[in-house]
């Protein structure tokens, strides 16, 4: 090989690092739904509760 095909092949085989985007975003979305799920409880109760609504 000739230098300037070790110089192009090195450019071409540089790994990029993981930042762990997906596991931020999985941890985001198992934190929505337990909010979610933790509101809808919160408006099924009060609905129980309030008189004016049976």
């Amino acid at each position: 090989m000739t230098e300037s095909n070790k110089s192009s092949s090195s450019t071409t085989d540089e790994v990029v690092p993981e930042t762990g985007e997906s596991s931020s975003q999985s941890f985001a979305l198992i934190f929505g739904g337990l909010l979610s799920l933790l509101g809808l409880d919160l408006l099924r109760r009060s609905f129980k509760r309030n008189p004016f609504f049976d």
